[in-house]
């Protein structure tokens, strides 16, 4: 076979090029965008698909997965809110737009280790039994009044995994007072 002419060769990357650049730009990027709203009318907590101006929480969600191994999530909250409904909102929008990656996420980790596909071992119930454990003391330390504005900070950390965990399932209700977590669902 005879070797490529300069003119071949160049012929043939930039053909090539061409390829790449085309796909690159015919690749669509998916964004969606989620608000959590009070519903006036019921007075219930509603995730909708577009930025609402009366949100409580809103979130821009970006795949880029098959192009670039990642995906961006941007989640705003209302300061017109209380903290609580905040945080709680904050995990709703999330869940609602990053579902699919959170099923993922836990078939690659928990389906073949403590997941309902195997057989619960020992292990796993004793893991279970500390999380929910700890949960527990977390809640006493939040009731205890000591150094509040710190478990101020858990208390919202552990709703907006409480709205994760409401909005995966399609059950949003805020919780008041103490509330539990599945402790192989987020944690």
């Amino acid at each position: 076979m005879a070797p490529l002419s300069e003119f071949g060769r160049w012929k043939s990357y930039s053909t090539v090029f061409v390829c790449l650049t085309l796909s690159a730009l015919l690749t669509r990027v998916q964004t969606q965008i989620s608000s959590v709203v009070l519903d006036k009318q019921t007075g219930q907590l509603k995730v909708t698909s577009e930025l609402d101006p009366d949100f409580i929480a809103w979130a821009n969600f970006t795949d880029q997965i098959k192009q670039t191994g990642w995906a961006y999530l941007e989640v705003t909250t209302s300061g017109k809110y209380n903290d609580s409904l905040q945080a709680y909102a904050a995990g709703l929008v999330e869940a609602a737009l990053t579902q699919q990656l959170i099923y993922m996420h836990w078939m690659n980790t928990m389906v073949g280790y403590c997941g309902p596909y195997k057989y619960d071992t020992g292990y796993c119930q004793r893991l279970k039994d500390y999380i929910i454990r700890n949960l527990h003391w977390m809640e006493g330390q939040m009731e205890s009044g000591e150094d509040p504005q710190y478990w101020h900070q858990v208390r919202l950390a552990l709703l907006q995994l409480r709205g994760l965990e409401d909005s995966y399932n399609d059950q949003i209700l805020l919780p008041l007072g103490s509330f539990s977590l599945n402790p192989f669902g987020f944690l």
